[in-house]
């Protein structure tokens, strides 16, 4: 968003009209231009103020008419150039061209535009069922387009924030039902959408090169993000910890990328039960209670599995859930409480032993709360559940991989029962799940060598 705005004395045209054939047009102005920072909702100087001015003399002598254009100024033209700076203005500076110069808008389809990457304004829907969404723009009224489940697959907007509707805010609603606030285009804010415990969210996923969107993601309040490698299986249960039958479909989850949350670079993947991590055990298709998490993704907590105290707002909702790895041979975890008030945990999935079975016999995974605060319309508490792994080492050496030792804190260092031992390749990142977290709370011994049989370190 641009904000030009002309600074005392504004603009001044003075025209003198001389004794034949001499004419003089003196045009004085001082101008800044501000640009918003959607990060922290706050206008910043791109240029600041400026005074200059323009001095046309036109002269018709006998030979002909002459033309002289003087452009000056009273002081230094200053630029504020920031990395931040260069990236916002070309973005919006392809939307100001096509609009001044009334060119026709590209029409692009939202699985053309994932391929193009040149959709500037996004929306994913989590919710599993359909929601309109009405523009508000000042030349058109009537801007209404309904939202289907989409999963990772999200659609694009450009067509109603761009030429030639210029919508400058929008709501949310169910069909046929009431409409959310307007919340504006303009900048990151939620808006509930009203009857439906479903929240609208736009959000500027990340000033790095390879975002340069803004998406509006429709979900719950509560959300789950797996930031393990291994896929997960996610059930939500009621307070009496029985299982909800709901329809989980692939379409209520999404790439995290998409908002912002990258995958770990450098990740070893893990094999956590003798086999790849990522063999999927996909449920059958009779049980739809479980929903399938892959590595990096959001999901919705379905509306059915949110629970709050009477008249609290939707923002301090809270759910009951189990998890498992999605490989073969693993059990859900025994139901637990999550969401704003509750504290972090480690839950524990353990594995039916077989006569083949390879690997730990239980996984553990860390699961925390995560909450941000949406202020603009109005206050909203979004949450976001995450599950990653109770322990991990990363080897930030250029040179040879690393064994590391590790086992809970008592100072000894071969007596301990629970003394376990990894190899950490150069350059790389490693999760550990075979630790049990509630360990860490008091601490943990620590050693490494170099892999070519060098000598261990001290605790």
């Amino acid at each position: 968003v641009w904000h030009m705005r002309w600074r005392p004395p504004g603009l001044q045209i003075e025209r003198h009209r001389l004794p034949h054939p001499k004419m003089t047009v003196d045009l004085k102005f001082a101008v800044e231009v501000d640009i918003l920072n959607p990060r922290n909702n706050a206008w910043e100087p791109l240029i600041e103020r400026f005074d200059g001015g323009f001095l046309v003399e036109r002269e018709s002598p006998s030979d002909g008419t002459q033309t002289k254009v003087t452009i000056s100024g009273r002081e230094q033209l200053l630029l504020n150039l920031k990395p931040t700076m260069i990236r916002r203005v070309a973005w919006y500076l392809p939307v100001i061209l096509t609009g001044l110069t009334f060119q026709q808008e590209l029409v692009v389809t939202s699985s053309d535009a994932q391929t193009a990457d040149v959709s500037k304004y996004r929306v994913v829907n989590l919710c599993n069922q359909t929601l309109e969404l009405e523009f508000k723009s000042c030349h058109r009224a009537g801007l209404v387009t309904r939202i289907e489940p989409t999963g990772s697959k999200w659609e694009q907007l450009d067509k109603w924030v761009s030429s030639p509707y210029f919508a400058t805010a929008l709501v949310v609603r169910l069909p046929d039902g009431e409409s959310s606030l307007a919340l504006s285009l303009e900048y990151d804010g939620a808006v509930a959408v009203p009857n439906s415990g479903l929240v609208a969210e736009l959000l500027s996923p990340s000033p790095m090169e390879r975002t340069q969107h803004r998406m509006l993601l429709l979900a719950t309040s509560l959300r789950v993000h797996n930031e393990t490698d291994l896929p997960l299986l996610v059930r939500f249960h009621t307070a009496d910890t029985e299982v909800l039958a709901l329809p989980l479909p692939p379409s209520m989850t999404c790439d995290g990328a998409l908002l912002g949350h990258f995958p770990k670079e450098h990740l070893v993947p893990s094999d956590v039960c003798g086999q790849s991590a990522r063999t999927v055990d996909v449920p059958e298709a009779g049980d739809e209670s479980a929903l399938l998490l892959p590595p990096n993704a959001f999901g919705a907590v379905p509306s059915p599995a949110l629970m709050r105290e009477q008249g609290a707002d939707v923002g301090v909702s809270h759910t009951w859930l189990s998890v498992r790895p999605a490989a073969p041979g693993f059990g859900f975890c025994a139901a637990a409480e999550v969401g704003v008030t509750a504290e972090p945990r480690t839950i524990c999935c353990r594995r039916s032993m077989t006569r083949d079975a390879v690997g730990p016999q239980s996984v553990y995974l860390f699961c925390e709360a995560e909450m941000h605060k949406a202020t603009a319309p109005s206050p909203i508490t979004l949450t976001t559940i995450d599950f990653h792994a109770p322990l991990a080492f990363i080897n930030a050496l250029p040179f040879g991989d690393l064994d590391v030792g590790y086992g809970p804190k008592t100072g000894e260092i071969d007596t301990t029962d629970g003394w376990q031992q990894e190899r950490v390749p150069s350059l790389k990142h490693l999760n550990l799940y075979n630790f049990p977290g509630m360990l860490l709370q008091d601490g943990i011994s620590v050693r490494a060598r170099f892999a070519n049989g060098g000598a261990w370190s001290p605790l």
